[in-house]
């Protein structure tokens, strides 16, 4: 399932049961993705792409300036002055100008997705837990899926994602933590090898 629509999912829980509607629902999370300053959230992937044993990634967000996504194998990295992807098993670094960007930005993200994920049911598990269904029409990644969090939670705590195609991907929510500090240099690319760097910015842009 693309980040995109991993990211959009995370920020649903917290507004959850102030919406009267779908419609007031997404433009609530909306807002509040847009007040947040900081955003740093821990996930645990399971499913096909992620082998037997899963994955366990990071993604901090520092407004307006910063974007990482951190995995075992690879780091993704947004900025206002340019995008880097350290390969961590080829000891590479990617690096390239930004493109005016600002689609890595929660509510943007959420815009983005919106046309496409649709709310289809509110319920209760015999667990006690909140269900949020949803359905994606996204033509990349059509299916259902489901947002499990515990009452009065703030976040939820289980993204579950059901194929059209068959597949299952589930995503536990380890961390998520809201206008803490972050440190600047998580957003510094790693230093490799000048064989090991493929830069593609600009001429001026930073070394």
């Amino acid at each position: 399932m693309k980040l995109k629509v991993v990211m959009v999912i995370l920020g649903l829980a917290p507004l959850l049961m102030a919406a009267d509607s779908p419609t007031e629902y997404y433009s609530r999370v909306e807002r509040h993705l847009r007040s947040l300053p900081t955003l740093e959230v821990e996930y645990f992937a399971e499913g096909l792409a992620f082998g037997d044993e899963g994955m366990v990634g990071h993604m901090y967000w520092l407004r307006p300036d910063y974007f990482l996504h951190d995995t075992p194998e690879w780091s993704h990295c947004d900025t206002r002055t340019e995008q880097w992807r350290y390969l961590k098993g080829q000891n590479t670094l990617i690096r390239e100008t930004p493109q005016g960007r600002t689609d890595w930005l929660p509510e943007s993200i959420l815009l983005d997705i919106s046309v496409e994920l649709q709310p289809r049911e509110l319920s209760t598990a015999e667990s006690g837990q909140t269900v949020l269904t949803l359905r994606s029409d996204s033509p990349n990644s059509p299916g259902e899926l489901f947002l499990r969090f515990d009452e009065a939670s703030l976040h939820p705590n289980e993204i579950e994602y059901m194929g059209d195609d068959g597949s299952t991907t589930v995503y536990r929510i380890v961390r998520w933590l809201e206008n803490a500090a972050i440190d600047t240099s998580l957003f510094t690319p790693p230093i490799v090898p000048v064989e090991n760097l493929i830069d593609f910015r600009t001429s001026g842009g930073e070394n």
